[in-house]
């Protein structure tokens, strides 16, 4: 009875163990939720009191082309559009890079959890 708890929290203990992965798709949707919405939020709040925010709708105009941070709601939905897809392509490639070298470093005897 005793080496069957022992093998049975030795199991858990290995279960308990395994490498947590990103879900890409999930990362994806999170990161893209975010980055467009701080965009929307951004040149909406510029909308409502002129100046805010102008600088960081400046560099984002910079690198997405055909959006221009005016005082316009179709541009709003541009560059939410822009964020709402640099976001999840983002997500997946940190997820992916992540999840990558994760298992590479899972048996690492240097990274270990502790002090044993």
């Amino acid at each position: 009875m005793g080496r069957e708890i022992d093998k049975s929290h030795k199991t858990a203990l290995k279960e308990n163990d395994k490498m947590k992965k990103f879900n890409c798709k999930a990362t994806a949707v999170t990161f893209g939720l975010l980055w467009g919405g701080l965009i929307f939020l951004v040149h909406i709040s510029n909308l409502t009191w002129p100046g805010y925010g102008q600088a960081a709708l400046d560099v984002i105009a910079s690198i997405y082309p055909g959006y221009h941070p005016t005082a316009s709601f179709a541009q709003v939905l541009i560059g939410t559009l822009y964020g709402l897809l640099d976001g999840a392509v983002g997500g997946v490639l940190f997820a992916w890079l992540y999840n990558l070298w994760a298992e590479k470093f899972a048996g690492c005897i240097h990274c270990s959890h502790g002090a044993e």
